[in-house]
């Protein structure tokens, strides 16, 4: 659990604390095949129902002090990385991390003793009023976000803690709960995926490391997941940055065909360098809340996943929007959908997204049921833009769906501004299959292009040009036609795809290059 490696195992603390979690496990899977059978069982009666009762509630209570447990592995975890382990932080932010991590040591005894009815020896006095953890998210079922956001609003430190500890799947996933306390419970979540995998003896999979990495922290920072489920495919909403008075804009990426939790890494990668290159502007989000397609034949042609998901994303950027005004008012919100991802963003377009900013990159349409701007139903103005990378292959469904025509070498429906995806580091042009992930290359021209329209700045507009490839090439003039399409990537995907057809390109010939100003995200006063 605490992604050591053999060659440097986790400290004496952390392994002591995961055979106690282990034995609690035990005991609680136990008394819950026990609660099972006598919930099965085919004579039926009030004595029966009230045991069964009292073993949940016994099961539940060791749920609860399995959390507390698991906050005190990450805090033993802290401890190591940053005091006592090969590469500790030196003075003075060594003794400040000192008292902050003996405070939250103290906070997390306290916590478990209201968790179990106990006090610790040396801990300090207990809030005797206590906190009804069941009750409060049992009072969200019919609720509205606004009244979920006071009620936890009005609750004070500790029982915000507690709340996250003892009902973690509930507070992780309620819209209304403020971003840092649904962290905190999925924090647990995720430790108790990852135990679980662990106990069960699940040979090392890629879902054991995505856990592992996920309850590990990135650098000095705990990582921050406002959502998350293990189930199938597995589920994450992680949030980079944190939402403030110098945030400028909040971005939303939502990524196409082949995510899952076990890939995740490559979307977090996206977002962190977004939110890097920005320079504290920016705050971004990597929003996997639901199953993709895993198959680019089998299954990318398929709408159910853009429409099964396209609610649940209009859904979060209401609560994207409710996080702008609270803690960072002003800032604008851009969704950006990658591939499958801008078929998620279109249909969620067309039933009420709330953005200031939608990027279309290397999408195949414009959403699910979306024939022209007039089945877009957003509630305020957005300014869109499209990027794909010259003979992407995505370029044949962009043809099939009316976003590849040879009058629209600039602007599509509704006036989506198309920009130019440039050259990577190396002077490469942004091209062919290497070109349809290579969009979010840190420092090619599309990524910057992409980080403009977040925060505002100068984009290159899309230009024509002729570029010749080891076996495709793109002609001047040849936007839009569908045969060359075709001819290009049935070499490129069929004749020659043993041969990188797509590689080695270099620009021939280039249309002269025209920009956009586009505004500023908002002003702060630094």
């Amino acid at each position: 659990m605490s992604g050591a490696t053999t060659e440097n195992p986790p400290p004496l603390r952390v392994t002591r604390l995961l055979g106690l979690a282990t034995e609690v496990l035990s005991a609680r899977d136990a008394l819950a095949t026990a609660r099972d059978a006598l919930l099965a069982a085919p004579v039926h009666s009030p004595a029966l129902t009230a045991l069964a009762e009292a073993i949940d509630g016994e099961a539940r209570g060791l749920d609860e002090f399995l959390a507390g447990v698991y906050r005190l592995v990450e805090l033993a975890e802290d401890s190591w990385d940053d005091l006592d382990g090969p590469q500790p932080l030196p003075e003075p932010e060594r003794g400040l991390l000192l008292r902050s991590l003996d405070r939250a040591v103290d906070n997390a005894f306290v916590d478990l003793g209201r968790l179990t009815g106990t006090r610790p020896a040396g801990a300090r006095t207990i809030d005797a009023a206590g906190l009804d953890t069941r009750a409060t998210v049992a009072s969200w079922a019919r609720a509205e976000p606004d009244a979920v956001y006071s009620t936890v609003e009005h609750l004070s430190t500790a029982d915000r803690r507690l709340l996250a500890l003892a009902e973690p799947v509930a507070v992780g996933s309620t819209y209304g709960v403020p971003w840092a306390v649904r962290a905190r419970a999925n924090a647990v979540s995720v430790r108790r995926a990852l135990h679980r995998e662990q106990v069960a003896g699940t040979p090392w999979s890629p879902r054991i490391g995505r856990l592992e990495t996920m309850a590990r922290r990135s650098g000095r920072r705990r990582r921050a997941f406002v959502g998350f489920s293990a189930r199938r495919g597995g589920r994450m909403i992680e949030v980079v940055g944190e939402p403030g008075p110098a945030t400028e804009a909040i971005a939303v990426y939502v990524p196409g065909t082949g995510t899952n939790l076990d890939m995740s890494h490559v979307n977090t990668d996206v977002v962190d360098d977004f939110v890097d290159a920005a320079a504290g502007r920016l705050v971004a989000v990597a929003y996997l809340d639901g199953e993709f397609p895993q198959d680019i034949m089998a299954d990318a042609g398929r709408p159910n996943f853009a429409e099964e998901m396209a609610p649940r994303l209009v859904r979060f950027c209401r609560e994207v929007e409710r996080v702008v005004e609270i803690d960072c008012p002003g800032a604008t919100v851009t969704v950006l959908g990658h591939s499958y991802g801008g078929r998620i963003v279109g249909t969620a377009e067309r039933m009420g997204l709330r953005a200031d900013r939608v990027v279309y990159a290397a999408s195949p349409d414009l959403g699910v049921g979306v024939n022209g701007p007039e089945d877009w139903h957003s509630p305020g103005a957005v300014r869109r833009y499209s990027i794909t990378a010259p003979a992407d292959p995505v370029e044949l469904l962009q043809a099939r769906f009316a976003l590849r025509r040879r009058w629209m070498s600039r602007n599509l429906p509704d006036g989506v501004v198309r920009l130019d995806a440039g050259f990577f580091d190396d002077d490469e042009p942004v091209y062919g299959t290497r070109g349809h992930g290579g969009l979010f290359d840190r420092d090619c021209g599309a990524f910057r292009a992409m980080l403009a329209v977040m925060l505002g700045g100068r984009a290159p507009l899309w230009r024509d040009r002729e570029i010749h490839a080891r076996h495709t090439r793109v002609r001047r003039g040849e936007h839009g036609r569908l045969l060359p399409m075709i001819r290009r990537h049935a070499i490129g995907l069929w004749l020659r795809r043993d041969d990188a057809p797509y590689g080695e390109p270099s620009v021939v010939w280039a249309a002269p290059e025209q920009v956009i100003d586009i505004p500023a995200a908002r002003t702060v006063r630094r």
